[in-house]
């Protein structure tokens, strides 16, 4: 009888005993190596504040020199993330 004709049920029942048949003689359960499907780390990508600046006609501070005058200020300042200078 092919794979064809073969109710689910029965299909599952073989598929299920070739995988205890696997577990039990040691082999690997994977459908595929682990390393095909690995991706390299994304770099990490720096601002370039200077072109930044250019793009907006005025300076820009990097978030942590931001965040250090923030807390210099006191707890009242208004926090944000990408400020401008005034000017």
């Amino acid at each position: 009888m092919s794979d064809v004709t073969k109710k689910p049920s029965d299909l599952r029942k073989n598929h299920n005993s070739e995988l205890i048949r696997r577990m039990r003689g040691g082999e690997s359960l994977t459908a595929i190596d682990s390393k095909a499907s690995w991706y390299p780390p994304r770099p990490i990508i720096q601002k370039d504040y200077k072109e930044m600046s250019r793009l907006y006609n005025r300076d820009v501070e990097p978030l942590q020199e931001q965040q250090d005058e923030q807390r210099a200020a006191g707890p009242e300042a208004p926090s944000s993330v990408l400020r401008f200078p005034k000017g």
